[in-house]
This record gives structure tokens, sequence and C-alpha cells, in this order.
């Protein structure tokens, strides 16, 4: 069982880099296979096909983000302001992102090149993480007036939408087998932020009122 464990978690690591690297579509099991050093037909005794396989790897992507945001949420809405809040979580995000690369590009590379019913899979199996930062946002908005015509999930979803988009031109703009660079990725949401809290925000100086 031990070594069945071995090397599950050895194919797992590969295809999460294989595929963090060249997406799904140019993602190549035989690339997987030597580079874990089994026999195609090894890898097929633990996953199905390339699907499951790269499913696997999402899920495992996914659960790790869920579980390193959870630990920083109550920290981050202990921040003073709403863009501060807001700032400190997405920096959190990115910096998991980039301390983990193999998930970063994983996660930046997920919506290129995959037909729908797997994005589909994908979207479900990503169903808790989206949750953690939804409530994180839901709370971060709560006390704060928005405009007649945006509700607050509306304004969740965006940023959210704004964070994946950002990882995703970063992964094709720098290459997948370069390093991102934390700093830039951390400025470019910070932008981003910015012209958010100015579009939605029925005052202005709420986004400086302390509470």
């Amino acid at each position: 069982m031990k070594e069945k464990s071995m090397t599950y978690q050895s194919i797992l690591q590969s295809a999460m880099e294989e595929f963090g690297a060249f997406g799904y579509l140019q993602g190549s099991i035989n690339r997987i296979c030597k580079q874990c050093d089994i026999a195609k037909g090894t890898l097929y005794l633990y996953f199905k096909n390339k699907e499951e396989l790269y499913l696997s790897c999402m899920q495992e992507c996914y659960w790790q983000m869920e579980q390193g945001l959870s630990c920083i949420v109550e920290k981050c809405l202990q921040q003073s302001c709403l863009q501060k809040k807001l700032q400190a979580y997405f920096d959190e995000f990115l910096k998991l992102l980039w301390k983990n690369p193999v998930y970063g590009k994983l996660y930046g590379t997920v919506y290129f090149g995959i037909s729908e019913p797997l994005l589909s899979q994908v979207y479900t199996i990503g169903n808790n993480l989206r949750q953690v930062n939804k409530n994180f946002l839901m709370a971060a908005f709560e006390g704060v007036s928005i405009q007649q015509n945006i509700d607050k999930q509306q304004a969740a979803d965006i940023l959210l939408e704004q964070c994946i988009l950002l990882m995703a031109r970063a992964h094709f703009e720098k290459g997948a087998h370069k390093p991102l660079d934390l700093a830039f990725l951390q400025e470019s949401f910070r932008q981003r932020l910015d012209i958010f809290l100015y579009g939605v925000l029925e005052n202005r100086a709420i986004k400086e009122v302390e509470f």
C-alpha cells in the first residue's frame, strides 16, 4: 500500500507539472510516464484516462488552496477598511500561488483549451474553494453600500474573475517555465482593485473609512 501511495503521488506531481506547463490538450501522458520512470500501463492502474488524471490534479490544487486561504480569512477581515481587507486577502491568495508554482500554473491555465464538459467538472471540483472566497468577500462587503444595480454576490464574482484572469495572463505572457513575479502580480491586482472600488462604491470616500 505504501508503494502504491508513493507511485500515485509521483504520478500526480509529475502530471501537475506537465499540465501546468503545457495545458490539458498539449499535456503528454508519455512525458508524465517518462518523468516517473514507469510504463504507461502502470499509470492506468491508478488513473482511468488522461481526463481523470487531469481532474485529480485540479482536485489536489483546489484542496491545497482551500486549506491555505481558510487559515487567513479572519486575519484579513480584521483590517480597518474594505480596501485593506480585500488587498490583504488577495495578496495572500497570490502569494499562495506564487509559493506553489505548480498550483499557480494549473490555476492560470484551467480555462484555456479544455472542453465544456471537462470545464464543468473542473468547476464542480472547485466549489469548496469558491465558497471560501465568496464567504470572505461577502463578510468584507458587510455594511458597505454599493450601486443599486450591482449586488454583493456579483461584486464578489467579478473580483474572483479578475484574480483568475490575472494569473492566466501572467502565465501566458511569462511562459509556463518561467517563475511568476509576485510583486508584479500584487501591484497588478492593486490597480484592478482600485478601478473596481471606484466603479462600484456609492461613495468614493467609503474606501478610506475605517470601521
